[in-house]
């Protein structure tokens, strides 16, 4: 066993040269990709996210620049595949399992010190399969917690989400992408540096706490901006997690921290 961020387990993975060996498949990914743990392998049988990359080595004829353009659009391409991979999963997962899984994800958030310690939370609204976040909202605010949401604000110029409290659960509509918000934000703005934990969404993460979002960039955007003093809180079902996650982005920004059912 592995250690992942901190207290993450996960399975190690024996990997030769571009294969993975599970039970009697193989499974061949390119050069560029990844490497998945048995547990994630086995849910993406025959699975080939495209033939190997023409750029697999430094070619003389191309100078850095261009190596460096390359490499990000196979990661971007990467980066495309396991998310509408990762999606699929979480939307095809049975609700009792989902269910049981973020009870779980809830007893270890709970549990950890920066909780306890903190009394103004960012959570995410839970939507498309994701940990479910409502049950852990309402037993926070029972412990006399203060809840934030994010609110998005999308104009010609930015695309962004600006964190609102929330005193009533029921009092949400739906906002852009289908994700429950806060109605009325007036004067319910709370700033950043006000803030004491903040849990993030995720598709998938990686065992360096990097998280592969949907694509939008707004949580990257707004991690930017965060103090590196205050924590940030990943939460993914244990499928949700693999080795490593193609070519980062210089806007990509890790959690402190992922939990696991």
């Amino acid at each position: 066993m592995t250690t992942f961020c901190t207290g993450l387990k996960v399975i190690k993975t024996v990997v030769t040269g571009s294969h993975i060996g599970i039970s009697k498949a193989k499974f061949r990914f390119p050069p560029h990709c990844f490497a998945l743990s048995p547990e994630i392998a086995k849910r993406f049988r025959g699975f080939n996210p495209g033939k190997a990359s023409p750029f697999t080595g430094r070619s003389k004829a191309m100078g850095p620049d261009r190596e460096d353009s390359a490499e990000r659009q196979r990661g971007l391409s990467c980066k495309r595949t396991l998310r509408r991979k990762f999606l699929n999963l979480l939307r095809r997962q049975k609700a009792e399992d989902r269910l049981r899984g973020s009870r779980r994800i809830l007893k270890k958030l709970f549990s950890t010190r920066e909780f306890q310690d903190s009394k103004i939370i960012l959570f995410y609204a839970s939507f498309d399969g994701e940990v479910d976040t409502f049950e852990m909202m309402k037993q926070a605010q029972k412990l006399g917690k203060k809840i934030a949401l994010p609110t998005i604000i999308k104009n010609r110029t930015q695309k962004r989400f600006h964190p609102a409290l929330i005193e009533d659960l029921s009092h949400l509509r739906l906002g852009p992408y289908g994700i429950k918000e806060p109605q009325a934000t007036k004067g319910r703005w709370v700033e950043v540096d006000q803030i004491d934990l903040i849990i993030v969404p995720g598709v998938a993460f990686d065992r360096s706490c990097h998280r592969l979002g949907r694509g939008q960039g707004y949580y990257d955007r707004f991690l930017g901006g965060v103090p590196c003093a205050i924590p940030t809180f990943g939460l993914a079902f244990d499928f949700q997690i693999i080795d490593r996650l193609p070519h980062q982005e210089p806007h990509d920004v890790r959690v402190s921290r992922v939990i696991v059912n």
